[in-house]
């Protein structure tokens, strides 16, 4: 019976680090991790690999049913998690596209023009942390994409934010960034729209605005995008931010 369970052990040992393997080189990485570990998920899987065959060939006298039983049942668990619920579901989806970690950013195009100015392409998670060093480090003209939706200030009334939802490790750590606009701006129904404008003070105080899944939805207060072009446009083929950069070219 320990004969058995140790081989139970192993087998749930090297069927793990294969799961971890084709994680790291399959499409739906990304819906767990940020792409920036693929290299060690794929390293690490493959220790565990090698460790379940070495675990098959060497006998021990601590073999416990209970240690192999749960380590099968978390691997089923993975196998469970990527066969029959959203994360195949995202994946029909023609929103979202069966992409690596290492095809996440797009090709970089710093600056698109728009009646004779240039605008920066950045995302709101990179507006939100160069705040941090002082608004003097944000360039004034930009351009950002996101979801345009409802927030609340403190006085009641109701502001209209581009928002995007930034991952720093896992979707556990998911923060919804938003930027106020100011001037026209269409209905906020949750589109996703691409906003060229000019990043500035405003008496606004501080917004909040709603995401579902993420930890916290921060808007940085006393500032906003004054709107000078908006349009809708396609749902990026990854919506998340995972990448934050603090000069150009930005991730955008």
């Amino acid at each position: 019976m320990n004969r058995f369970f140790g081989i139970l052990e192993a087998a749930a040992l090297s069927g793990f680090g294969l799961f971890m393997v084709w994680l790291a080189l399959a499409g739906p990485y990304w819906h767990y991790l940020n792409p920036r570990f693929e290299m060690l998920t794929g390293i690490s899987g493959v220790a565990l690999f090698m460790l379940g065959g070495v675990r098959l060939f060497v006998r021990s006298h601590g073999v416990s049913a209970a240690r192999g039983l749960v380590l099968l049942a978390f691997l089923s668990l993975c196998v469970w998690s990527v066969s029959g619920n959203s994360i195949v579901d995202m994946e029909e989806d023609s929103s979202f596209s069966d992409v690596s970690g290492s095809s996440l950013v797009e090709d970089v195009v710093a600056r698109e023009s728009y009646e004779g100015l240039d605008y920066v392409r950045m995302n709101v998670a990179e507006v939100i942390s160069l705040l941090q060093g002082g608004d003097e480090l944000v360039p004034k003209e930009i351009v950002l994409r996101g979801m345009l939706v409802n927030g609340k200030n403190g006085k009641g009334g109701s502001s209209a934010v581009l928002s995007r939802v930034a991952i720093v490790c896992c979707l556990a750590d998911a923060v919804g960034g938003g930027i106020v606009l100011g001037g026209e701006v269409p209905e906020p129904r949750g589109q996703w729209v691409k906003v060229y404008g000019r990043f500035e003070k405003s008496g606004v105080g501080q917004v909040s605005f709603e995401l579902p899944g993420v930890i916290a939805a921060v808007v940085p207060p006393g500032y906003r995008l004054r709107v000078d072009r908006v349009e809708e446009c396609d749902v990026p083929a990854v919506p998340f931010i995972f990448e934050f950069r603090e000069k150009e070219p930005f991730a955008y």
